[in-house]
Order: structure tokens, then sequence, then C-alpha cells
């Protein structure tokens, strides 16, 4: 059975404002991408996803086809996402999975949140994921 992940291991209060107050979130569980640049995900693949150790300043994930690893950073309500390695298998979607990966490292994405959802976005891409779920 699929089950939730809620970690207390790192609440942050990003400050961004959320219905005029202030709302925590936590970042550290797994989210999946749904839009990337406006355009809804495929969902003939799994989706990518993302899972953020914030005490470690560590990122991981799966693009759609290979998992991925890197470091991340955060300043107040400004995350950077740098050294991204990855697995090398040979997918149907991995221009997708290339697409995906190049936005994450491609600067200093602005952060907001609306309920079970989380946004990334930058002068260059805009990527939306939700709360997610683990295997």
């Amino acid at each position: 059975m699929k089950a939730r992940i809620f970690s207390a291991v790192f609440i942050l209060t990003l400050g961004i404002s959320c219905g005029g107050s202030s709302k925590p979130i936590a970042l550290n569980t797994d989210w999946e991408l749904t839009h990337m640049d406006g355009e809804v995900i495929s969902q003939k693949h799994k989706p990518p996803r993302l899972q953020f150790d914030l005490s470690k300043e560590k990122i991981s994930g799966f693009g759609g086809c290979n998992k991925f690893n890197g470091t991340v950073s955060l300043d107040g309500d400004s995350l950077q996402i740098h050294n991204l390695v990855r697995t090398k298998m040979a997918c149907p979607s991995l221009f997708e999975e290339n697409s995906f990966l190049a936005a994450l490292e491609s600067g200093n994405f602005g952060i907001s949140t609306q309920e079970n959802r989380l946004t990334l976005k930058n002068s260059s891409h805009t990527l939306q994921f939700e709360m997610g779920e683990v295997d």
C-alpha cells in the first residue's frame, strides 16, 4: 500500500503568502511533477519526482527514466539546484527527462506553495509539483 510521506525532520517557513498569511511547508517529502512550463506532464510513463533533504543540502529523484541526485541550496525563498548526476539508462522518455533536468539546473528558483502543491519558478522555467506517494 502506498503511503504519504510527511517528514517532520525539517519544517521550513518560507514566508510565502498564501491567502494573506505565511504558511509553513515541509519540503522534505516526495514531489511529483505535474506541469512544466505550462504543459501537463504525460501519464504514459512514470512521472518525474523530487525528494529534498535540506538538512544535508541534497536533492534526489527520478527523471522519468533515470534516478538522479545533486545538491540544493536554499536562501530564504530562493532555491538553487547544482551538480546533478544520474544513471544512464536509455528509455523512450529520455527527451522529456533531459528537458526536466536541464530546467532544474537553470538557475535560482522562487518557491511558492498552495495546499499540497509546490511551484519552482525562474526567468526560464516554471515547474509545478504535487505532494506525491512513495511505492
